[in-house]
């Protein structure tokens, strides 16, 4: 199992890589991005069939999904990360009440994924138009 100090050096790699997308962006386009539609950033938004779209949007909600479950992991205590993936197996529904009581935001966190996997799609389109 990971210890604090992993968990932290995870934590400060995470933020630098978080930082370097923001740096990539002015306001303007920060801005921009998060109105901007998933299919838009991808440069995809025409060509695909609503079948496609759904399954790019599927992928796109798991994908926030799992990065806010690993979000929280890196989170809590190992023993604390033990339980709530056994809350997760047994009774998902308890998740939230669990993540409450040790003080996780869980919206907080999936809306910060959202964000940081949408700078990245736009930072990564950015990058192939240059």
């Amino acid at each position: 199992m990971a210890t604090e100090e992993d968990k932290i050096n995870d934590l400060d790699g995470r933020n630098l890589r978080a930082a370097a997308i923001f740096e990539a962006f002015s306001m303007e386009e920060m801005e921009q991005v998060l109105e901007a539609n998933i299919f838009d950033l991808m440069g995809v938004s025409s060509e695909l069939l609503q079948e496609q779209k759904d399954d790019l949007l599927k992928v796109f909600s798991e994908t926030v999904q799992n990065r806010t479950v690993s979000r929280i992991l890196e989170m809590l205590s190992d023993t604390d990360a033990e339980e709530f993936g056994k809350i997760l197996e047994e009774s998902p529904e308890k998740t939230d009440e669990f993540l409450i009581a040790k003080g996780v935001n869980k919206e907080q966190i999936a809306i910060v994924e959202m964000v940081l996997y949408k700078l990245e799609l736009a930072k990564s389109k950015k990058e192939q138009g240059e």
